[in-house]
């Protein structure tokens, strides 16, 4: 398999203790974030609870 070099955005609430966090405050920007998470193959029922690490195994699998 040929290797490529690329980059990529997290995004976490802190639920695993990671230290990352996302506000969204605004009715906009709760319904902009379950889109990305909808987008990125996370289910959005993870918010608040398991966020990080389901965006971990699903950026995994992708990469993989």
């Amino acid at each position: 398999m040929r290797r490529i070099d690329c980059h990529v955005h997290l995004v976490g609430d802190g639920s695993s203790g990671s230290g990352c966090w996302v506000q969204m405050v605004s009715p906009f920007h709760r319904m902009l974030s379950r889109l990305m998470l909808v987008e990125a193959g996370v289910p959005p029922r993870v918010l608040g609870r398991d966020l990080d690490a389901s965006f971990e195994a699903r950026l995994v699998e992708q990469v993989s």
